[in-house]
């Protein structure tokens, strides 16, 4: 097969010869066998795109694992969040020394030396118990190792004589991861 009737042109060169056009030579090029520099070259190319998509697909699930991380830390502070809370600031007058020896395990160092006196003191003269029902829990912010929730409870202050006393109110609480379980961190009252 000539080159004018695979592509139907010729064209000639300063000289006046005539020599295949370049459509032609690209054809005579692709069908002609590979040659062993050629193969190494193609296998080059190939490892070359695959070493490019296995990093961009570890590029893509090393940014997917924090997502995850985060995902599942606030499921486990929307569970845990409201609960905390209410064991750390609910106790009863019977049992105060032991509720406040239970809430110490479940804060942070920080925070316990920041509110010992707190811990330290007597149950309110007059005060059968205080308890914290948390109503509504919404995690603000969730890290691996850390978080924030807004909780919203009822107070429910029982007195020695008379009915109790119910107030709501909403706080903001930071928590902390220590090991398998979550501490709370530190507490501000939004209401």
């Amino acid at each position: 097969m000539t080159d004018k009737t695979r592509t139907g042109k010729t064209g000639t060169d300063k000289t006046g010869t005539e020599k295949p056009s370049r459509t032609a030579a690209v054809v005579d090029r692709l069908e002609a066998p590979m040659r062993r520099r050629d193969w190494w070259r193609h296998g080059l190319i190939v490892l070359l795109l695959f070493a490019i998509a296995a990093t961009a697909f570890g590029v893509v699930d090393a940014r997917r694992a924090p997502v995850a991380a985060r995902a599942a830390t606030t499921v486990e502070l929307n569970e845990q969040a409201g609960r905390i809370l209410a064991e750390v600031f609910s106790a009863r007058a019977v049992s105060w020394e032991q509720d406040r020896a239970h809430a110490r395990t479940l804060v942070t160092p920080t925070l316990a030396a920041s509110v010992a006196t707190a811990f330290a003191a007597s149950p309110p003269t007059g005060t059968r118990s205080v308890r914290w029902e948390p109503l509504q829990v919404g995690v603000v912010d969730a890290q691996e190792d850390s978080g924030t929730a807004v909780v919203v409870v009822n107070v429910i202050v029982t007195p020695e004589q008379g009915e109790p006393t119910v107030r709501t109110k909403s706080v903001n609480a930071e928590y902390r991861r220590s090991g398998d379980r979550w501490l709370l961190n530190g507490v501000d009252e939004l209401q």
